[in-house]
């Protein structure tokens, strides 16, 4: 994956009520400042959530994206 790519799960789709929505299996997610994220997978009643300080939050997207892939 390069450097600046956005890993499948987090590539935007709609978005409403502080969330996004991804085009990937109806995952909910939402971003924090500096390394805060939430991930809802609700096909697989499972929740991913980060808290970090990280100010580039590329590595850590790639990392959540693994969990998520985990569960498929």
């Amino acid at each position: 994956m390069s450097e600046r790519a956005t890993p499948p799960a987090f590539r935007r789709w709609a978005y409403g009520s502080s969330l996004w929505l991804s085009n990937k299996n109806g995952i909910f997610f939402g971003h924090g400042t500096d390394g805060q994220s939430l991930a809802i997978v609700p096909d697989r009643d499972a929740v991913v959530v980060t808290t970090a300080h990280q100010v580039d939050v590329t590595r850590l997207e790639e990392l959540v994206d693994k969990a998520i892939a985990l569960l498929y």
